[in-house]
């Protein structure tokens, strides 16, 4: 339920940012503020309405999440919020595709290492493929310097 959930909200918010005006104003304004007020768009406008979309998709995460839970406690998101995190650095922030494939992966990736080396170590994967991630980094951006401007 809680997939189908996010599949259907992550599925909505691409839809709208992909074909709506709204949403292309939206993204627009993310890109490059000074384009969007040339053409009329009002930055500061998209940004509130971006945070309302923003906060509305984390109430019903949260919502949902707590619907799941049997209690409540003080630490009650903080690992979530972690893993928000590891999946924002590995996802990126430019595709919602990318950011779910990043979630399903962590996920699948942490059900299989608790298999393979123990339940107690389960954050251990998502913490190792973030490391992973990012010590590959400046070799990725290395090769992409090179292939880049053919030099």
């Amino acid at each position: 339920m809680i997939l189908a959930l996010g599949l259907v909200i992550a599925f909505l918010i691409a839809r709208f940012l992909a074909t709506s005006r709204t949403g292309r104003a939206i993204r627009v304004s993310a890109y490059d503020a000074n384009v969007a007020a040339l053409l009329g768009i009002s930055h500061r406008r998209m940004l509130v309405l971006a945070t309302i979309i923003a906060s509305s998709v984390g109430c019903i995460a949260g919502w949902s999440f707590a619907m799941a839970q049997s209690a409540i406690d003080l630490h009650f998101g903080m690992w979530a919020t972690v893993k928000g995190l590891i999946i924002l650095v590995l996802g990126g922030t430019q595709s919602i595709v990318f950011i779910v494939t990043a979630a399903l992966g962590l996920g699948v990736a942490e059900r299989v290492g608790s298999e393979v080396i123990g339940s107690g170590y389960r954050d251990l994967v998502g913490y190792g493929l973030i490391l992973l991630l990012l010590a590959s980094e400046p070799f990725l951006r290395k090769g992409e310097a090179q292939s880049g401007d053919g030099r």
